[in-house]
C-alpha cells in the first residue's frame, strides 16, 4: 500500500511538469537581415566654369589676360610682347572634376602652361568622362606686325610705334626696331617722335577750346585795330586784305597766304619768330581773298599759336598742356628742341635725309605747326578726348567742332619732316589710331603707305581685347 502511494505521487509529478513545459513558448529566434550595399553614381559633370591668367599669378605680366569665352573655344588676350611660354592659370570646374593639357594635371594658381601654340584643355569628370576645351592666346597680332615690319624693311626705318583704341579703350600698342641710329637701344612704348604737322590737330583743338571758353569767335579777325593780335607783328599799314583774314580762315587754310615763293619756315633758321613773322607780313602779298581759295599754309597755323598766346596769356605750350592734353591724362608732349644735344627724354634719333639733318631746322620755331613730339598711345589717348562718344569727356563740345573734319566718321592727318613721318586718324566711329616712325620719304610716301597699312589692318581684324592698356598710366 506504501508502494502505491509513492507511485501515483510520481505520476503527479510528471504530469504536472509536462503541463508547465508544454504551457511555456518558446522564445522567437529573430533573422538578421544583411540589405546589398547601395549603388555609389560618380558625377560625370565637366564644365569648365570659369579661366582666367592674372598679373597677381604672373609678376610680368601687366594686366590681367582678357579671356573671351564662346562654347569650348577660348580666345586669350595679352599685351604686346608678353612671354607666352609661361603662364600660370586660375580656374574652376565642375565639382569632383579635374583640369588637364596635355594628359597632366593642372594645379590651380601653380602650374605654369605654355600659350605660345594652341593647347587642349581636357576636363574630366569623376566617372572619367571628359570635356575638351581649345585654346589659342595672342600678345602680338601677327597680321599688323608683319605688315609694319614689312613697312619698315621697304623703307629702311629705324623704329615704329602705333596704338589703336576701340570704343574709347587702348587695345594694342607695338613698338618696333631701335630709337637710335646706332641700333643699340630698344624703342618702347613711353618713347616719343616728333610728330610734325600732327602738330596743327592739336592747335586747332586748342582754338575750339577757346571757342567754347568764349574767348574768341571764329569770324574774330587777326590783324589791324579790329583784330586779335591788333599790331604786334608787322608794320602797319597792313597790305591789301590781311585785316580781312579771320580765325576761320587760318583753321581753314584759306588765309591767302601760302608757301610760295618757298616755306618761310624752313630757311633764315638764325631768325626769330617775331622776324619771321614780321617779314611774311610785310613783304608777302596775299595769293587770294581771305576765305575764297584753299592753301595748306604753315604760316596760318603758326598765327593760330600766336593767338592762343595772345588770349591766354601763356605761352602756346604751357596753355596746351594745362587746357587741353592734361584734362586727357596725358603727361609726356612736349615741343621739340633744337639740336640733337637737347633732345627730349625718351626721345627717338631721327634719320638724316634730302641731304638735310633733322636737328638743323628750329623746331622750337615750328611749335603750332609741326613742334610737338609724343608717344602713339599718348597721341590715341588725344583722340579719344576728341571723339564725340559718351565714354571719356571730350575736351571741345560737338558745337566747337561742327564744319569741322572731327566731325567725320572717318578721317586722317598726315604729319611730315625730315627724319619722322605720323600718322593720326579715326575710322567708322569706333575706332582711333596712330603711328609714328624716324624716317620720311619724298614724294611724301611713307605716311600714305602707313595711313593704308593700319587702315587695312583695323579693318580685317574681327576679334579685339576688351582690356584697356590707358589703365596701366
Amino acid at each position: 500500500m506504501k508502494h502505491q502511494k509513492q507511485l501515483v505521487l510520481l505520476l503527479l509529478s510528471l504530469l504536472l511538469f509536462n503541463c508547465s513545459k508544454d504551457n511555456t513558448p518558446e522564445p522567437v529566434k529573430v533573422m538578421e537581415v544583411i540589405s546589398p550595399p547601395e549603388e555609389t553614381t560618380l558625377s560625370s559633370a565637366k564644365e569648365l566654369i570659369e579661366f582666367s591668367v592674372t598679373s597677381a599669378n604672373n609678376p610680368d605680366l601687366r594686366i590681367d589676360g582678357d579671356v573671351q569665352q564662346t562654347g569650348t573655344s577660348l580666345k586669350l588676350f595679352f599685351p604686346f610682347g608678353m612671354d607666352l611660354s609661361q603662364l600660370k592659370v586660375s580656374y574652376q570646374v565642375s565639382d569632383k572634376a579635374k583640369l588637364k593639357a596635355d594628359g597632366n594635371e593642372v594645379g590651380n594658381n601653380s602650374t605654369a602652361l605654355d600659350f605660345s601654340s594652341p593647347v587642349t584643355l581636357t576636363v574630366e569628370a569623376e566617372d572619367g568622362s571628359t570635356k575638351d576645351y581649345s585654346l589659342t592666346a595672342e600678345a602680338n597680332f601677327a597680321n599688323i606686325d608683319s605688315a609694319i615690319q614689312e613697312l619698315m624693311e621697304t623703307n629702311n626705318a629705324p623704329s615704329m610705334q602705333l596704338a589703336i583704341t576701340k570704343g574709347e579703350k587702348l587695345v594694342y600698342q607695338a613698338h618696333y626696331g631701335t630709337a637710335d641710329l646706332s641700333n643699340t637701344e630698344q624703342v618702347t612704348d613711353e618713347s616719343v617722335y616728333r610728330i610734325a604737322s600732327v602738330s596743327k590737330v592739336v592747335t586747332a583743338i586748342a582754338i575750339l577750346k577757346m571757342k567754347d571758353d568764349g574767348l574768341l569767335d571764329f569770324d574774330d579777325t587777326v590783324f589791324g585795330g579790329n583784330g586779335i593780335l591788333g599790331t604786334d607783328f608787322g608794320n602797319p599799314p597792313y597790305k591789301t586784305n590781311i585785316e580781312n583774314i579771320t580765325v576761320r580762315h587760318l583753321l581753314d587754310h584759306t588765309s591767302g597766304f601760302t608757301n610760295n615763293p618757298n616755306d618761310p619756315f624752313f630757311v633764315n633758321y638764325d631768325w626769330s619768330l617775331q622776324e619771321l613773322i614780321d617779314d611774311v607780313i610785310d613783304n608777302r602779298n596775299l595769293a587770294t581773298v581771305p576765305g575764297q581759295t584753299y592753301y595748306y599754309s604753315n604760316f596760318g597755323y603758326c598765327m593760330l599759336g600766336r593767338i592762343i598766346e595772345k588770349l591766354s596769356g601763356m605761352t602756346y605750350e604751357n596753355y596746351v598742356k594745362q587746357k587741353i592734353l592734361a584734362p586727357l591724362g596725358i603727361q609726356e608732349m612736349n615741343i621739340g628742341k633744337n639740336g640733337m644735344e637737347n633732345k627730349l627724354p625718351n626721345e627717338v634719333e631721327y634719320t638724316v635725309q634730302e641731304a638735310f639733318s633733322a636737328y638743323a631746322y628750329n623746331i622750337e620755331r615750328i611749335d603750332a605747326l609741326g613742334g610737338w613730339t609724343a608717344s602713339a598711345t599718348d597721341l590715341t589717348k588725344f583722340l579719344i578726348g576728341i571723339d564725340r562718344q559718351a565714354g571719356v569727356s571730350d575736351i571741345v563740345s560737338p558745337a566747337a567742332m561742327t564744319g569741322s573734319y572731327f566731325m567725320f566718321d572717318e578721317w586722317v592727318f598726315f604729319g611730315s619732316l625730315p627724319g619722322t613721318s605720323a600718322v593720326v586718324g579715326r575710322l567708322n566711329e569706333e575706332f582711333n589710331y596712330s603711328i609714328v616712325t624716324n624716317t620720311r620719304l619724298i614724294p611724301i610716301t611713307l605716311n600714305q603707305k602707313m595711313y593704308e597699312t593700319m587702315k587695312a589692318e583695323i579693318l580685317a581684324r574681327s576679334s579685339w581685347p576688351n582690356y584697356n592698356l590707358f589703365e596701366l598710366d
